[in-house]
């Protein structure tokens, strides 16, 4: 599940992952850098939210206390002394190099991909994100290709031309599907009152953790409606 860390930069995110034999582990990203930091709640040099970033140290702090593994971003020593689950044998990775290892992190990250590349509009990121671009909206619209989904995005920021996606959740289903709840936010063209909704998302990946499909919808969607659409 990745969950907002927001301090280092506006929207920053981090992953929690739950394993099977019940292991709780916290991937930090550039929110804490090292053990230290945690520790002792210092802030690095240079940070876009001084206050953000506390908040983000005492909530790692909270999970710690809970039971949950902490993942420092940029940590040698503590990347130095994960085992590998052999032996004396140790391994040195960074949080980078563990994406390749985990199909739910390489989703959660082309998720959040597409969500920011929206944001920024951006549009070739965002096409990259899919194998096959399509849309199923709460209305029935279906929006299929590359050129009707890049119409129907132009045609969106035309009417909110500061339409914007806040992360709340995000979540790995159990088939494989990422499921996002998010706040949809921006000022209609003309208006002076900003609008701002709450709204999920599923998206369906092929084998190659590419999206094919985003399915929109304005109330939380059930588990079978998740897996069979």
């Amino acid at each position: 599940m990745c969950f907002p860390t927001y301090g280092h930069t506006p929207g920053h995110q981090s992953l929690r992952v739950r394993t099977e034999d019940g292991g709780d582990f916290v991937l930090c990203g550039d929110a804490c850098y090292l053990k230290e930091s945690l520790d002792n709640l210092t802030l690095p040099g240079v940070i876009a939210d001084p206050e953000g970033a506390l908040r983000s140290l005492q909530l790692f702090r909270t999970l710690q206390q809970e039971g949950s593994t902490i993942m420092y971003g940029h940590d040698l020593d503590f990347w130095s002394s994960i085992p590998t689950g052999t032996g004396e044998a140790r391994m040195s990775a960074t949080p980078e190099m563990l994406v390749n290892a985990s199909r739910a992190v390489r989703r959660a990250l082309v998720t959040l991909e597409h969500m920011n590349s929206e944001n920024t509009q951006e549009w070739d990121r965002t096409i990259k994100t899919f194998s096959h671009a399509r849309y199923e909206l709460p209305d029935g619209r279906i929006v299929d290709g590359h050129d009707d989904v890049l119409a129907y995005w132009l045609e969106g920021r035309a009417a909110v031309p500061d339409q914007r996606n806040e992360l709340i959740s995000l979540e790995i289903c159990e088939g494989g599907q990422v499921l996002l709840y998010f706040y949809l936010r921006g000022t209609p063209k003309g208006s002076d009152h900003g609008m701002e909704r709450k709204i999920w998302a599923v998206f369906d990946f092929d084998d190659d953790d590419l999206m094919t499909n985003e399915r929109v919808y304005l109330d939380l969607p059930s588990a079978d409606v998740i897996a069979n659409g």
